[in-house]
């Protein structure tokens, strides 16, 4: 019998049963946290786990490709535990039946568990009121900027954009052409990274931010097509008119790859970007560049909606027990442990570059930045928001994606793509039918 939750005594207690367990167990998890230093932090976690149960074994696999993960659980050979990128995946793999509902261990061994996450984080990791993904880290995004740029235009290099107007207009001053009309440096660019660099599309935060919503709960309608996401991606089309599509794409390309030494923003070509906690620490080869030149605050909102001002997806990297798993109860023992034990949220968290998931931890150096701080203060802000919890989640994004980048190279028009993702997604949804579970 479990002696109490984690939660309840802080540090995570062990199981007595898996304390006497005699058979040697070995638990897959299958993650999508790529190589070091994230997978460095998951083998030190896995470790510690070994060490505490010497006869279990977790054996870490970087899975790249998530279509491994359904063809898996399809098969009936699925991994102990499944962490997916981002928790948009939860729902549809939920929907089907492919992930065990948690809300019954939660209950019995980690009654007060909401409690110890913040507001969203009870929503991000469930579906159709169940549970069916746990949290190892938090994360968001916010207004990343160059100090050095904003002081050479004549801007405070210590106060980002307080309105969406500010931000247009400070971007204008920061970007420059050479005498053929070719960018040089741009000051923004709406659509980056974006889900071309394995983060959300921005056009879904800018929905948000302009006061669209993309889901109807109490209709079960898709809204895609409200003025207000509408309005936001005419505003993103603005960037790309301005200065020509194929150039701006042109001048994208021409830097190295996304947190790389190289990329738009390190390599001072772009003067600010919409991204996460992450980039005020990777890649770890240019630190100084980092603790020098970076400076971030909350994205800016319109004049009109000053409320949303922070704007963010609310996010955590979800971490599941696939159906069919061949070891839940230690499966579920790992999550406990990886999830709710304050100490290893804050190690995990300093490694990891993202925000403890838990309120209350031990405090971890990068709290102590005043930028890494913002993020974690951001999570109590309203401004916060979780993309709908339904059938269709992921799909649903990666269209949402695709009609911003037809959009931005004038292969669309803002209306006739929003459109179209809404009759798409409504018709998906529609035939997804009631959920498995």
């Amino acid at each position: 019998m479990l002696l109490s939750g984690a939660a309840l005594l802080g540090r995570y207690v062990p199981n007595v049963r898996m304390l006497a367990l005699q058979d040697k167990v070995e638990l897959q998890f299958w993650h999508q946290w790529g190589g070091p230093p994230n997978s460095t932090a998951l083998e030190q976690i896995a470790a510690n786990f070994n060490k505490m149960y010497p006869n279990v074994t977790v054996t870490l696999t970087n899975i790249t490709d998530q279509s491994q993960i359904a063809t898996a659980i399809s098969a009936g050979t699925p991994p102990e535990v499944v962490h997916f990128v981002l928790s948009d995946a939860v729902p549809e793999y939920a929907h089907r039946g492919a992930l065990q509902d948690l809300t019954p261990l939660l209950d019995k061994d980690i009654p007060n568990w909401k409690d110890l996450l913040y507001w969203y984080g009870p929503e991000v990791g469930s579906y159709n009121g169940k549970v069916f993904a746990l949290a190892s880290a938090n994360f968001n995004v916010g207004l990343l900027w160059n100090r050095d740029i904003f002081t050479e235009v004549g801007l405070d290099p210590e106060k980002g954009p307080q309105t969406l107007e500010d931000l247009t207009d400070w971007a204008d001053k920061m970007t420059v052409l050479d005498k053929d009309g070719n960018i040089t440096r741009l000051g923004f660019i709406p659509d980056y990274p974006g889900a071309g660099n394995g983060q959300i599309s921005n056009l879904i935060l800018y929905g948000w931010a302009f006061g669209g919503e993309w889901y109807n709960a109490d209709t079960q309608k898709i809204t895609a097509n409200d003025p207000k996401n509408i309005e936001a991606l005419k505003w993103e089309l603005s960037f790309y008119e301005k200065y020509g599509a194929q150039k701006v794409k042109n001048f994208i390309s021409s830097a190295g790859g996304y947190l790389t030494d190289q990329d738009v923003f390190r390599t001072g070509k772009v003067g600010m970007v919409y991204d996460g906690e992450w980039n005020i620490v990777f890649p770890t080869a240019d630190l100084p560049f980092n603790q020098k030149t970076i400076n971030a605050g909350g994205f800016p909102a319109p004049k009109a909606n000053p409320e949303m001002f922070g704007v963010s997806y609310a996010d955590s990297d979800p971490n599941t027990i696939p159906a069919g798993s061949p070891h839940p109860d230690e499966a579920w023992e790992f999550l406990k442990f990886m999830c709710f034990d304050p100490q290893v949220c804050s190690t995990f968290a300093q490694v990891v570059a993202n925000p403890c998931q838990l309120v209350t931890h031990p405090d971890y150096p990068l709290q102590s930045d005043p930028r890494f701080a913002w993020f974690v203060k951001q999570q109590e802000l309203k401004s916060q928001r979780v993309f709908p919890r339904i059938a269709v989640a992921h799909t649903y994004t990666l269209k949402i994606s695709d009609a911003e980048q037809a959009v931005l190279l004038g292969q669309a028009t803002p209306e006739d793509a929003l459109n179209q993702v809404t009759e798409e997604v409504q018709a998906l949804l529609d035939a997804a039918g009631p959920p498995a579970v």
